[in-house]
């Protein structure tokens, strides 16, 4: 799209309404004057067991028909966590220098019920997660969108004190349009706003956008002059590290990313493992990595466990994070997919004869996680880079459930290193190498 032509660095890639949202895909594809990519098939797909194939997806079919998760997500779709969040005290709100917010209930599930047209599923999904929304009257009339979801609501609501759905609706509408990632949009809007707050930056310097706390219809025409690069919208369209390494003046300690990557709404003070898995992705603030926040904020996958508690959460993000990366290589949902990873080698096994084990799936994992490690190596990451914004690890939660709360990173790194075979500096070891077998990769100037 638009923003992708243009290089806006949180550009995303837009297919039937969803996102590769993260990253810059988008941008990486206007570099290259390359405006789609359409693909056609003709051939049907063959699994060597086609019996046991129908009989595994029919069991798995009739598991997420059945489970509770997606009942809630039937009716609510992700939108259901701003109550749990904030409930919890883990939604980020004011570019999250706190994590409730008290006007949550207007950018909730339930307020979207009246804007909702219809649903969609993934193919073959009986769940129907996902809902099309409408604006029908008012200024926002005639905005559409698949979502909002979860994060987008909250970083362009809670983030930027917004109670405006309608108004995260049109900019939802106009990021789907344009191409553009709705989580780095929101922090980047919630940090310019701390910013004009502070007096860093002034009306004039933004153009004449009056850039305070939940003025949603400066956040919309902002949406607007970031992705076709309109005046402020050039550098708004560079990021927030990359305006707050501009403006200087302190920011870096309200710029909310991790190695580059705007920080989702899960916020981690309240959740100390998925503070470690931020830290640590290979592509920085990511939620989706290891969504560690599903075990700790909302007591899925099995687990019960105390969310500020350090103990067992290197482990629990590693394993977490090797099952994830699992997952989204076969491109499976992480919603519904055993992370024990059963299902996924009966399924591997039946369509192609082979005889995978769980416990080859997760080393597999491992590898392409350490794959990926040495690809920062070589471009100049290390230790230093897993890490998290100054007011995640130095400034306390002010007020709610996880008041008092900061991440405590350095309990946890050292001892993350140590499972995944890293050394000191977070660069596997030449053992952990040799063990994977990816030795074969490095290049003699990557030493």
């Amino acid at each position: 799209g638009p923003a992708g032509e243009r290089l806006v660095r949180y550009a995303s890639i837009i297919s039937d309404g969803h996102a590769a949202g993260r990253c810059g895909g988008g941008a990486v594809m206007g570099s290259k004057n390359l405006k789609a990519i359409a693909v056609r098939g003709t051939k049907s797909i063959k699994a060597l067991n086609p019996e046991r194939t129908v009989t595994l997806i029919q069991d798995m079919a009739k598991k997420i028909k059945e489970s509770p998760v997606a009942s809630i997500l039937s009716r609510y779709g992700s939108p259901a966590g701003i109550t749990i969040s904030n409930y919890l005290g883990t939604l980020a709100t004011k570019n999250a220098a706190f994590n409730i917010f008290d006007k949550a209930e207007a950018i909730s599930a339930e307020a979207l019920f009246k804007y909702r047209k219809t649903s969609f599923s993934c193919f073959g999904c009986p769940a129907g997660c996902t809902h099309y929304n409408r604006v029908e009257k008012g200024m926002y009339a005639g905005s559409v969108a698949l979502g909002p979801e979860y994060e987008t609501l909250a970083l362009l609501g809670s983030n930027c004190l917004n109670d405006n759905v309608e108004a995260i609706i049109k900019i939802d509408q106009i990021c789907d349009q344009c191409g553009m990632d709705t989580i780095s949009l929101g922090n980047v809007i919630g940090f310019i706003m701390e910013c004009y707050e502070k007096g860093i930056i002034s009306k004039k310097d933004l153009e004449g956008l009056e850039m305070t706390w939940g003025n949603h219809r400066a956040m919309v025409e902002a949406a607007k002059k970031i992705a076709y690069r309109i005046g402020i919208g050039d550098l708004l369209a560079e990021g927030v590290a990359r305006i707050s390494n501009k403006l200087g003046k302190a920011t870096e300690k309200f710029s909310m990313h991790v190695k580059g990557l705007e920080l989702p709404a899960w916020e981690s003070r309240g959740l100390e493992g998925q503070g470690l898995s931020y830290a640590t992705s290979e592509r920085g603030g990511c939620h989706l990595r290891a969504a560690v926040h599903a075990a700790e904020a909302l007591g899925l996958r099995g687990f019960s466990i105390d969310r500020y508690d350090t103990r067992g959460k290197p482990q629990l993000v590693k394993e977490m994070q090797d099952a994830v990366t699992v997952i989204n290589s076969l491109i499976l949902c992480e919603h519904f997919t055993d992370w024990t990873l059963k299902e996924p080698a009966d399924l591997i096994n039946a369509v192609t004869g082979w005889s995978i084990t769980p416990e080859e799936l997760f080393k597999i994992g491992e590898r392409i996680l350490n794959v990926a490690r040495l690809f920062n190596v070589r471009a100049g990451f290390s230790a230093k880079d897993d890490t998290l914004p100054y007011r995640m690890l130095r400034e306390p939660v002010p007020s709610g459930p996880s008041r008092g709360h900061v991440v405590h990173l350095d309990k946890m790194l050292s001892e993350y290193y140590r499972l995944r075979g890293w050394d000191e500096e977070g660069v596997p070891t030449e053992e952990k190498i040799r063990e994977l077998n990816i030795h074969k990769l490095i290049q003699p100037s990557w030493a």
